[in-house]
């Protein structure tokens, strides 16, 4: 490991080499264990990651594809030292390791060593790694971890264009909608918020300054909603995460009473809009 471990982080090796005296490490690799077992426990065989390196350089990156566990692409050419084996996320734990010890086990000072990690919360791989011989290297890793077995799209609109008939002909102009909007996402903290639209004769008459809800702010917009919503997953999807897009609508009067939008793989993000219709009195 030590052999792969100075060809991957090979300028790391060469700083070592050229410091003499003890100094403080300052180490900081978050919660590692938890992680090593949530990734462990996922049993993730099949995947692709996406690697970039800033460092005293220019940035550079590369992709590599992991089946049934092993390495399954070659090496990108612009990658430093291509002649590396390639890594799996498991082989990043490893790593993380190996260089935690050897900063602990020889103590090269004059440099100050720091390292630190944080993690993909969704799914517990390794996202960034960051080590730093103040005054000799810098280098900042960023991992980007995507499934290749659940690359297909989900979308379900149900019966769109019955229930958008059967609404036009209702030809309800007055009417009050309740829209709660909400989001999941691991990069940020969830948001719940809701809005009451006042709409008459078709109109919306007290639109909230707020692009989120501007296009549910009638029934007829939440229908157009549904097909830009759509348009816009399946012109986005890459192949390499499961998207969906589930609508439900109200048998009563045939509005769209739930969107659902999630990235179930890559980001864990989700979004959705709850609708619910008051008649006018």
């Amino acid at each position: 490991m030590k052999a792969v471990q100075c060809l991957i982080f090979l300028p790391l090796c060469i700083v070592m080499g050229t410091c003499a005296l003890s100094y403080d490490a300052d180490i900081d690799i978050g919660s590692y264990e938890y992680h090593l077992e949530k990734w462990n426990s996922r049993n993730l065989l099949d995947y692709m990651i996406n690697l970039k390196l800033w460092g005293n350089n220019n940035p550079i990156s590369a992709k590599v594809t992991v089946k049934n566990g092993v390495v399954d692409s070659s090496i990108d050419p612009w990658w430093p030292n291509s002649d590396i084996i390639w890594y799996t996320v498991p082989g990043i734990y490893s790593l993380i390791k190996d260089i935690e010890k050897e900063i602990y086990d020889k103590r090269y000072g004059n440099c100050r060593y720091s390292l630190k990690v944080s993690y993909n919360d969704f799914l517990n791989y390794p996202a960034s790694i960051i080590y730093e011989a103040k005054g000799h290297y810098y280098a900042r890793y960023t991992i980007d971890v995507r499934g290749l077995e659940e690359g297909d799209l989900e979308i379900d609109i149900g019966d769109w264009e019955g229930h958008w008939e059967a609404w036009e002909n209702q030809n309800m102009l007055n009417y009050r909608l309740e829209v709660t909007f909400s989001t999941d996402d691991y990069f940020a903290s969830p948001t719940n918020s809701t809005a009451l639209f006042e709409i008459v004769n078709g109109i919306s008459v007290n639109n909230p300054n707020n692009f989120i809800y501007i296009k549910a702010s009638t029934v007829p917009k939440i229908f157009d909603l549904i097909l830009a919503e759509e348009k816009s997953i399946k012109e986005f999807h890459d192949g390499q995460f499961r998207a969906s897009l589930n609508v439900q609508y109200n048998t009563e009067y045939h509005y769209p009473e739930l969107i659902r939008i999630a990235d179930h793989f890559s980001t864990g993000y989700s979004k959705q809009w709850e609708i619910n219709l008051i008649p006018a009195d």
